[in-house]
């Protein structure tokens, strides 16, 4: 179960922001330190209402339920100080397992604009509850959760350790947070979970709001209406639930897609109040430093076309000014000057392309800040207004008398034509400009699927010794940016030794023939991988028989069965995505091959499938094609699309043999009838 309390992540983090507290900082009685950090021991706020812990101190073992969850509420106070965030939690081990983490509490809470409370932690064993919260045994950790994505937040972690817990105590804590991130200005904006992969009994988010103040709320995945009430000033919102259920994770969701119950609130009235404050976050001060203007001018030398002197900039951009944020307060959104992220050779996504903006702006390119979701991509068309439903920002560069550019400053590795390289399809952008009204849609050019294409060769010069296997691999696009990462990133020998053992799994009995081979055409963003290898026994063998065959490996990777097949929710695809896989087998001699079946076609929604085969010329072909057309398929058309799965998956499998025409000659009609039901058969002459 998530931590009751939704702590602001930032752009750099690439994670969900729905959330933030706001009210001053206030001094407060019974200060307690933690190294430089503090928290506070108070009373539960007098305008809260903690909610009973529902009377089920001991409910039965549900099986394959570690914890049973009995409260988790929220409640907010919006007021002319800001905001005050009351979290009240009460929850039961019920196995050992859940014992683990039972004991363990814990709070984050960003103390540059945050100040945390905490009211209470308590045991109930046998009706009798005991208070357990003892601030000599709180520890504040930064335990920088997100420095693995290169990002350093200031988060601070409040830790206490229960003794003497056991199965069936009931667990109960409180605490508030106050705080603001000046960031955002003095409009509120929040998200409110209603459920998880557990059950709870009771769920209560409770709002109050002064009566002047324009709240919008609107609830996800679940029929429900707050109860709204006014008093002293304030408007009163409450919504309940009893109950829970647990949520099925069916997995392998596309991003849009949330399939939990939740409730969202914004004061913001449509996208052009966000604009409007992006707008004036993004709005650049000062003008580039001599060093960043001889830059250009090498970039922009004359003769030089611009559309090669936005790639020389975003290549600088993209690969000179390394991925790294210090995003602590207001640098959670405001972006760093260019000059300063120059001169330090670092930034996060909002300070790059800030950087690649001022940039091309300066060239005459008409080019803006695009906030996109890559947590919620084009569901968000969908959703309230808010700062917090973005994650990361991209740019949007027009050229005159050109195509609109999509161009991420945080990719490496891109090669190439603008237009030749990767951009997610994030659906929808917000251009940060005062003038945007409306999202943007993402349109991206005809052909911009990334390819992959591989080719196996198989040649046979005898029956009885090693075949000859080349593998001819081409990547285009954003597979091509992934696999020149990919070898950046490795030495050649685990490369080569990675290639050989993919192929190990299907031929044991394989050996390198060459050295790996790597061509990048930097121009056209296409990498080619050769391999060579020898294949001992690779004949399977039966009396008479010589079998071979064919995997469409490439083709699985993206069409294997999901782990959750009978589905109530959407399915994602890889798009978009082209995909082909070729064998070719070519024999010493001519065969006189039944049975061919020339082309095979499966097509739904979501994927189009093609399988050829042919022989000519002592070649054996066979070619797999794999096209998705959109990045999900609905739960409508599951079955359908499951049955195709499976029809592709078995096709990707593609047998066939040989026999000597003297041992056939020899079998009566009802054996030479037998050898010839395979799908695929060849009789050598």
């Amino acid at each position: 179960m998530m931590n009751a309390l939704y702590s602001g992540q930032h752009w750099g983090a690439c994670g969900l922001l729905l959330m933030v507290l706001a009210t001053d900082v206030r001094a407060q009685q019974d200060q307690h330190y933690s190294d430089q950090y503090s928290f506070t021991v108070t009373a539960i706020p007098s305008w809260a209402e903690p909610s009973a812990v529902p009377a089920q101190a001991a409910p039965a073992r549900r099986r394959g339920e570690a914890t049973h969850y009995l409260l988790s509420e929220w409640q907010t106070r919006l007021d002319s100080t800001g905001v005050t965030e009351f979290v009240h939690i009460a929850y039961v081990p019920v196995t050992e397992t859940g014992l683990e983490d039972a004991a363990s509490i814990s709070i984050d809470f960003h103390p540059q604009y945050q100040a945390l409370q905490l009211h209470s932690v308590a045991v109930t064993r046998n009706g009798i509850r005991s208070e357990r919260l003892d601030p000599t045994r709180v520890k504040l950790i930064q335990q920088e959760r997100d420095l693995d994505k290169l990002m350093y937040n200031g988060a601070v972690t409040a830790l206490t350790v229960l003794d003497d817990v056991r199965v069936g105590d009931v667990i109960e804590y409180s605490y508030s947070v106050t705080g603001f991130n000046p960031v955002f200005g003095d409009k509120f904006f929040a998200a409110y979970p209603l459920g998880w992969q557990v059950g709870v009994d009771q769920i209560m988010v409770r709002l109050l709001v002064p009566q002047a103040r324009q709240l919008n709320t609107r609830v996800f995945n679940i029929d429900l209406q707050p109860q709204i009430n006014e008093h002293d000033g304030m408007k009163d919102y409450r919504w309940v639930v009893a109950g829970l259920k647990p949520q099925v994770d069916e997995g392998d969701y596309p991003q849009w897609y949330n399939p939990y119950p939740w409730i969202q609130v914004s004061e913001y009235r449509d996208w052009h109040q966000v604009a409007q404050w992006a707008a004036a976050l993004f709005k650049q001060r000062g003008v580039l430093s001599p060093a960043l203007q001889e830059r250009m001018k090498q970039w922009r030398r004359p003769g030089t076309e611009l559309g090669e002197s936005i790639q020389l900039a975003t290549r600088f951009v993209q690969d000179d000014v390394r991925y790294f944020g210090v995003e602590m307060g207001q640098s959670s959104h405001r972006p760093s000057h260019p000059n300063e992220v120059v001169e330090r050779r670092f930034g996060d996504c909002k300070d790059k392309a800030l950087l690649l903006t001022s940039i091309l702006r300066q060239w005459g390119v008409k080019a803006e800040p695009a906030l996109v979701s890559a947590g919620n991509k084009r569901a968000i068309a969908d959703y309230l207004p808010s700062p917090g439903l973005f994650d990361h920002v991209i740019v949007r560069a027009e050229p005159a008398g050109g195509k609109p550019l999509w161009i991420d400053a945080t990719s490496t590795y891109q090669r190439g034509a603008l237009e030749l390289r990767s951009v997610p399809n994030y659906g929808k952008a917000l251009l940060v400009s005062s003038a945007s009204h409306t999202l943007a849609d993402m349109q991206l050019p005809p052909g911009y699927a990334p390819e992959v294409k591989v080719e196996e060769h198989f040649q046979v010069t005898a029956y009885d010794k090693p075949v000859g296997l080349t593998v001819t691999s081409v990547y285009t696009r954003g597979e091509a940016e992934w696999k020149r990462a990919y070898f950046a990133n490795k030495t050649p020998e685990e490369v080569a030794s990675r290639y050989l053992n993919f192929y190990a799994n299907i031929y044991p009995g394989i050996e390198q023939a060459e050295a790996l081979q790597v061509n990048d055409d930097e121009e056209k963003n296409v990498i080619t991988v050769v391999e060579r290898y020898l294949i001992n026994d690779y004949w399977e063998h039966e009396p008479g028989k010589l079998y071979s065959t064919f995997y469409g490996s490439t083709v699985k990777d993206y069409i294997s069965l999901p782990r959750i097949i009978n589905r109530k929710s959407p399915l994602a695809m890889t798009y978009p995505l082209q995909v082909s896989h070729t064998a070719v087998l070519e024999y010493p001699e001519e065969i006189n091959f039944k049975g061919i079946s020339d082309d095979v076609r499966i097509s739904d929604d979501a994927v189009d499938f093609s399988m050829h085969s042919s022989y000519s010329n002592r070649q054996l072909k066979v070619q797999y094609v794999l096209a998705s057309k959109q990045d999900a398929v609905l739960p409508e058309n599951m079955v359908r699309h499951m049955g195709n799965r499976r029809n592709i998956n078995d096709i990707l499998q593609f047998s066939t043999w040989i026999t000597d025409q003297a041992y056939f000659a020899n079998l009566d009609s009802s054996q030479q009838h037998n050898y010839l039901k395979k799908e695929l058969t060849g009789l050598v002459p």
